[in-house]
């Protein structure tokens, strides 16, 4: 029988604060977070520590069995910094609500953030100010819905090629619906 890979970060953490040279986990070297994680094909759940601020450029691309992180849970992540985050993460999040209204995230600018991931809907917080046009939520075709609040704005290619993608559920007033801009 295959053994599921999953990662808890905190033990991470501590690997990664203490590398020194020639340290290894899971036999390769230790240099930083992308190292532990970016690339492995067999990761299937990833538990982030509940203080986690921000997640870095391509921190999980490329971990094609990843289908599950616990991104609802991090009511202190503000930050989805630069590119590809999730990106060739085919499936994660399959047929599932992303429920990110617990985060503290601010907007989505990088190029690709989730590129390409099975997920039924995205419900955003309250604090969304930005969906960018860097085509953040491109390729999702099974994207059905998202959930978004009255200060965000959304960017022209950020759902590009989601071919599922109907409505917006939108959480305010008609007159702040009237203010919201979707270029």
């Amino acid at each position: 029988s295959k053994t599921r890979f999953v990662v808890v970060n905190m033990m991470d953490d501590d690997v990664v604060k203490n590398a020194g040279p020639g340290t290894k986990y899971y036999g390769e070297p230790v240099t930083d977070f992308k190292t532990l994680v970016q690339g492995r094909k067999n990761l299937e759940y990833y538990y982030l520590r509940l203080d986690t601020k921000t997640i870095n450029n391509s921190s999980f691309s490329g971990c094609s069995k990843l289908k599950y992180i616990n991104l609802e849970n991090l009511t202190m992540l503000r930050r989805m910094a630069q590119n590809n985050q999730f990106s060739g993460c085919s499936c994660l999040f399959e047929g599932q609500v992303l429920d990110l209204s617990k985060t503290q995230l601010t907007e989505f600018e990088g190029s690709g953030t989730f590129n390409g991931i099975p997920v039924k809907g995205i419900k955003f917080p309250a604090t969304m100010t930005k969906i960018g046009s860097g085509k953040s939520f491109s390729n999702c075709t099974s994207l059905e819905f998202i959930s978004i609040g009255n200060k965000a704005k959304i960017g022209a290619d950020a759902f590009e090629g989601c071919t599922s993608f109907k409505t917006i559920f939108y959480v305010g007033t008609l007159d702040e619906l009237n203010a919201t801009t979707i270029v």
